[in-house]
């Protein structure tokens, strides 16, 4: 595994360098090799490994660690979000295709497995017990979730997860019966209710969400939630 494999852990390396400072009796420990040492490369790969088993896809994990990943209006506002207190519960990403915001919601995902990590090493239990942070699914797509049905047990993970990815809301078949708009206000509800950490990202703007889904499940993210509109240039071109 070579250094430019490991593009978004050298955060998480240089905190674990301060963590070894600290376990030297404070002595400097800034050497690269001797770092890669101490944090077994077992445990970076579990981190990258942890991210297609949470769902992520194979090509948005390539772009996570290539050099084309960059620091877009919607990473940033990922990076805000993660600073928030527990009672921001929701962060939406809204714009038009090809803006970054899927890319982002992965970059949330692999933050989150690296400061697990951290955390797992602070507390000297790096080598023991669980891979990663995620057990099961975490990133959802839209079209997965209007799927899901009322007695499903995929709706309980839905509800439940600490941290969830709902990717491209509002490509997701509504039936003329609203048996998909009850499964997303109950699940909408259940995470607000519980500070359950939400990204959802969508094609639509705010008064197109607020259409297709209604008052109810728009002021629910309203509450507390981040409608964030991703205005940049596309990224696809």
């Amino acid at each position: 595994m070579d250094h430019k494999s490991l593009r978004l852990s050298e955060d998480y390396l240089a905190r674990i360098q301060e963590i070894l400072k600290k376990r030297n009796n404070g002595e400097g420990i800034s050497d690269y090799d001797y770092c890669k040492k101490a944090v077994p490369e077992s445990r970076i790969r579990d981190a990258q490994a942890s991210l297609p088993d949470a769902g992520v896809s194979l090509r948005d994990c390539a772009i996570l660690d290539g050099d084309s990943f960059e620091d877009t209006p919607s990473v940033k506002a990922i990076k805000d979000f993660i600073l928030k207190p527990k009672e921001t519960w929701c962060l939406v990403l809204a714009g038009q295709p090809g803006r970054g915001k899927s890319i982002a919601a992965a970059y949330w995902l692999k933050r989150l497995a690296y400061d697990w990590l951290v955390k797992r090493f602070e507390d000297g239990e790096e080598s023991m017990g669980q891979r990663s942070i995620f057990t099961g699914q975490h990133w959802w797509s839209a079209q997965e979730v209007g799927r899901v049905s009322s007695h499903d047990a995929q709706l309980s993970i839905l509800m439940n997860r600490d941290n969830l990815v709902i990717d491209d809301l509002g490509t997701e078949y509504l039936d003329t019966k609203g048996h998909t708009l009850h499964r997303l206000d109950e699940m909408i509800t259940r995470r607000y209710s519980n500070y359950k950490r939400t990204v959802i990202t969508t094609n639509l703007n705010m008064e197109g969400f607020q259409k297709r889904y209604g008052n109810r499940i728009f002021s629910r993210i309203g509450d507390g939630g981040v409608f964030h509109g991703v205005t940049n240039k596309s990224l696809r071109v």
